[in-house]
């Protein structure tokens, strides 16, 4: 993990990112594809949300859940793309909160015992928990999902939990949302060549904000632990 301290190094992922979506977007039909799921969808309005937020649910106790996300926004737009996501997130934390809290306390408890670290996470989460859910929720250090089942099974309570998620989840839901809506608004506009560079400038400048604020809560969780 050393090499990504290098600024040179981020720049030269960047790069290739760029490069790897240029090809991609002018050789693959993608803009077709998406037309084609978004048309489905909007001739389907309500029962593509209700569809939609039952899958992400589903997801979000498995996987990352950024390109679920950013279709969120492509297909519903940014109020909608959001609130969809937020719930489905939502009931993906209360679900795997309880299963983690259910299955895996007595788990966590032995473990606990035998790494002093874990033990020290255990012990900030208990003085200073709604703090460190938030700051975690706004650095990608852990995935959401396991993040979800570790608080269950940690002695933090249900509701400060709940409710610290909901703070440190958002703005990084509303970000990814924005990229989506940025894809929807650009075909509108016209074609497609001239919108792919837009597009990928759009999404490059959305991460760098994001890799700022992951920055920041890496630095506050340093200091904490």
């Amino acid at each position: 993990m050393k090499q990504f301290k290098n600024p040179l190094v981020l720049l030269a992922l960047l790069g290739l990112f760029t490069i790897a979506a240029v090809i991609i977007l002018t050789h693959v039909p993608v803009w077709e594809w998406a037309e084609a799921s978004q048309v489905w969808v909007q001739n389907n309005y309500l029962l593509s949300c209700c569809c939609f937020v039952v899958f992400l649910a589903l997801w979000s106790m498995l996987l990352p859940t950024s390109v679920p996300i950013l279709l969120a926004g492509y297909w519903f737009g940014f109020w909608v793309g959001s609130s969809t996501t937020l719930l489905a997130t939502t009931i993906a934390f209360i679900c795997a909160f309880a299963l983690g809290h259910k299955r895996g306390r007595v788990a966590m408890s032995e473990q606990l015992e035998k790494y002093p670290r874990l033990k020290n996470l255990e012990q900030t989460l208990s003085s200073d928990g709604w703090r460190f859910v938030i700051l975690m929720r706004l650095s990608p250090i852990v995935p959401y999902h396991i993040q979800n089942y570790w608080y269950g099974m940690s002695s933090m309570h249900f509701w400060p939990c709940l409710t610290a998620t909901l703070i440190g989840k958002t703005p990084n839901v509303l970000a990814t949302v924005a990229i989506g809506t940025i894809w929807t608004s650009l075909q509108e506009d016209g074609s497609a060549s001239g919108n792919t560079m837009i597009l990928i400038i759009s999404v490059l400048a959305t991460v760098l904000l994001l890799a700022l604020v992951t920055h920041r809560a890496k630095q506050a969780l340093s200091s904490k632990s």
